[in-house]
């Protein structure tokens, strides 16, 4: 649940195994963005895992970076991003 509807936090991307490499992720989550743009969303979040770790399902902090997020605040394990729309 949002905080506010223009507030919007992204808990997941992931692209199987076999499928990167080819930029899927960074694709996914530029149209993820541009739709929350299109519906009025000011700021997405995400919290990503640090290091990247397949284990987890929140994709590497480069993927973020690529669609214009920013390291909002690094924890021992973690990297909250943020993107201003």
């Amino acid at each position: 649940m949002p905080t506010s509807e223009d507030v919007m936090f992204i808990t997941c991307v992931s692209i199987q195994r076999e499928h990167r490499g080819r930029g899927l992720a960074t694709l996914l989550l530029a149209d993820v963005v541009s739709q929350m743009k299109s519906r009025g969303v000011a700021v997405i979040e995400a919290c990503v895992q640090r290091p990247y770790s397949e284990r987890f399902s929140s994709g590497p902090e480069r993927v973020y970076e690529k669609c214009g997020f920013e390291i909002s605040e690094r924890l021992p394990d973690l990297s909250l991003m943020r993107l201003m729309i």
